[in-house]
C-alpha cells in the first residue's frame, strides 16, 4: 500500500502541471466562479446552491484522481462534476433552466420502460439560452471527450490505461 500511495503522490506531481488537465482545471474554477457571482440574481438560490456544492466538491474530487493516474476512477466525477457546472452556468443564463432540468415526465417515461423491460428512448436536458456560450462551448467539449474516450470499455478506454 506505501508503494501504490507513493505512487500517487509521484503522479500528482507531475500531472497537476500537464496542459490538459490546467485547462481542465481552469474552465472548471471559471465556472465556479461565474456560477457564485450569478447566486444572489438567481430565483432558484437553493438549488442553485447545491449545484455549487457537489461541482465543487466533484471537482476536487476529479482532479486529484486524475492527477493520481486513475482515468478508470475518475471519469464518472469528472464528467459529474462538468455536466453540474454547466448545468449552473445554464441556471444563470436563464432561470427558466431550473424547471426544465428538475422536470420529472421524460425521466419517468425513462424508467417505465426499462421496468417493462424496454430500450428506453434517449434523453437529453435541453437547457435554454446556452448555445454560443463560450465556457457551456469549452465544458461540452470535455464533457465529450470524456464520453468518447473513458465512460465505456472500449478499445480507447483499454488504451488509455497505462
Amino acid at each position: 500500500m506505501e508503494e501504490f500511495i507513493e505512487a500517487h503522490r509521484r503522479n500528482l506531481q507531475v500531472n497537476v502541471r500537464r496542459p490538459y488537465f490546467e485547462q481542465m482545471i481552469g474552465a472548471l474554477s471559471a465556472a465556479y466562479v461565474a456560477a457564485i457571482e450569478a447566486l444572489s440574481s438567481i430565483d432558484a438560490a437553493q438549488i442553485f446552491g447545491r449545484f455549487l456544492l457537489i461541482f465543487d466538491k466533484s471537482m476536487r474530487t476529479a482532479a486529484v484522481l486524475i492527477a493520481s493516474c486513475q482515468p478508470e476512477d475518475s471519469v464518472g466525477i469528472t464528467r459529474r462534476a462538468l455536466e453540474c457546472a454547466k448545468t449552473a452556468l445554464g441556471v444563470k443564463l436563464e432561470n427558466a433552466n431550473v424547471a426544465n432540468w428538475l422536470s420529472a415526465e421524460d425521466r419517468l417515461a425513462r424508467w417505465a420502460a426499462r421496468r417493462k423491460g424496454e430500450r428506453p428512448k434517449s434523453f437529453r436536458v435541453n437547457l435554454k439560452m446556452v448555445k454560443g456560450d463560450p465556457l457551456i462551448e469549452q465544458l461540452d467539449g470535455f464533457i465529450g471527450v470524456f464520453s468518447d474516450v473513458s465512460v465505456h470499455f472500449t478499445p480507447e478506454f483499454y488504451r488509455s490505461l497505462a
